[in-house]
């Protein structure tokens, strides 16, 4: 039995040393540098993807580029691949090795410019920032992240699915139909955002502040409570957690 323990460390070492050693070690302890900014060229887009500790910033423009800020030391091997297939897509990822040895003063920052945009999956520990939008329709997925959304502008429907992590939701604008699925920890504050048609799948320990105008349909699974800012002309849904549908001050 301490043989299969002591083999068991040993393996977790030598597992350890080959990552670290790997990683090359003079690089590994470097800051990420001074703030480097390259731009790249892109063509239209109907999605993004972003994974790794990455901000993403999206701005409705009738340019079609991406700016990249991130430290001298990091820069060349954060990857924005720009696939011109379908409506287009950008996969946005950090393929620098050894991040946790790294003192990161500044995560690498994506600046994205398309006049039409309607996905984001975000799967970052960063922030995401989309504001000023005039569109039709945008869809945010999101697995394991744990910073800020901030989202506003004209949006006839927007759509959040949110699992497993605990992103805040910081909404503005006007809408006509909101959806927001949130399994995790993370608060929406959407009081902001006069939205016609409001449906919440609530399964956060946070709380949803939100302003509806003649719906509003939770399903609250969670601990979180609902608080709305104006009372729609119809207000109901299954209450199955410990969260309740109240008046906002």
């Amino acid at each position: 039995m301490r043989f299969w323990i002591n083999a068991k460390i040993l393996g977790t070492l030598l597992m350890t040393a080959l990552v670290f050693f790997s990683c090359n070690a003079d690089k590994c302890f470097n800051s990420t540098g001074p703030i480097d900014e390259m731009e790249i060229e892109i063509g239209p887009i109907d999605k993004i993807t972003v994974s790794d500790y990455i901000d993403l910033r999206v701005v409705q423009s009738d340019e079609e580029k991406a700016i990249l800020r991130a430290g001298a030391n990091v820069i060349e091997h954060i990857s924005v691949d720009y696939q011109s297939e379908g409506a287009g897509h950008i996969t946005i990822s950090d393929l620098n090795k050894c991040r946790w040895l790294r003192n990161m003063e500044k995560r690498p920052e994506v600046e994205i410019h398309t006049p039409h945009l309607s996905k984001i999956n975000f799967f970052s520990h960063g922030d995401l920032v989309a504001e000023d939008w005039n569109l039709s329709h945008l869809e945010v997925e999101s697995l394991r992240s744990g910073r800020d959304f901030y989202i506003g502008g004209e949006i006839d429907t927007l759509r959040f699915l949110l699992e497993k992590g605990s992103p805040d939701l910081y909404l503005t604008g006007n809408s006509d139909f909101v959806f927001i699925y949130h399994f995790g920890s993370g608060f929406v504050y959407a009081e902001e955002l006069i939205a016609n048609r409001i449906h919440l799948h609530h399964n956060s320990t946070g709380d949803f502040h939100i302003f509806p105008i003649e719906e509003l349909f939770a399903e609250i699974h969670g601990r979180g409570n609902v608080y709305y800012y104006n009372e729609p002309n119809e207000m109901g849904g299954p209450i199955i957690g410990s969260g309740r549908i109240l008046p906002g001050n």
